[in-house]
């Protein structure tokens, strides 16, 4: 029972850790997302869930965030993200994970 429990207990120390971990998350936003505070509004999002990182409109209308901390955190930016700002409009948003950098702070650029 005894090593039973040093199992199960690790076991869960190890998921928490995994749910714990920084990875980074790029996201590209297509639609109405230009023009409307995204860049603002993720920011303020981002600051909120404790993450890191920027956001950058793009010539095509598009707009990228790249953006790194916990699974958990991410997961619900990228929640968030799907609806945007009051009059952003996403038709699609692509969403892969990349290497980790560095950083302090969320940065609209």
């Amino acid at each position: 029972a005894f090593w039973c429990f040093i199992g199960k207990y690790v076991h869960i120390l190890y998921l928490f850790d995994f749910f714990s971990m920084s990875i980074r998350l790029k996201l590209r936003l297509y639609g109405r997302v230009q023009g409307v505070c995204f860049r603002k509004w993720s920011r303020v999002q981002a600051e909120e869930l404790g993450l890191r990182g920027f956001a950058k409109n793009q010539s095509d209308g598009s707009l990228i965030i790249e953006v790194q901390g916990s699974v958990s955190s991410l997961e619900e930016f990228a929640l968030r993200c799907k609806e945007g700002p009051e009059w952003a409009v996403i038709t699609d948003m692509v969403k892969r994970e990349i290497e980790s950098v560095e950083e302090a702070g969320f940065i609209i650029t």
